[in-house]
């Protein structure tokens, strides 16, 4: 049912440090997504709230960790966090990624 509002596409890219701390980037894996642009107080990792730009719906069985960086529109975007949704008998239904 998720699959019908993912009409728009993306790439994510999976990143790691080197021991210089410069990020090592792998090729993009294209995904379907849906975006939505506006900005919210989201909490990040630390437990600090920090504003996002992007609201981003992926399909529930996409790989995604805050390692990847999203590439949307020309710009890479950082994960800010990730939640999963659950419609009523508890079923994961999309994964909502914050940048």
């Amino acid at each position: 049912m998720i699959n019908d509002f993912l009409n728009q596409d993306c790439l994510l890219v999976k990143t790691t440090r080197d021991s210089y701390g410069k990020d090592i980037k792998s090729d993009p894996i294209p995904v379907k997504c849906r975006i939505k642009e506006e900005y919210k107080l989201v909490k990040n990792q630390a437990a600090q709230e920090v504003v996002s730009h992007l609201e981003i719906w992926f399909d529930p069985y996409v790989d995604i960790t805050f390692n990847h960086l999203i590439q949307y529109e020309d710009n890479d975007y950082r994960i800010i966090d990730i939640k999963l949704k659950r419609d009523l008998s508890g079923s994961i239904t999309r994964k909502v990624v914050f940048c």
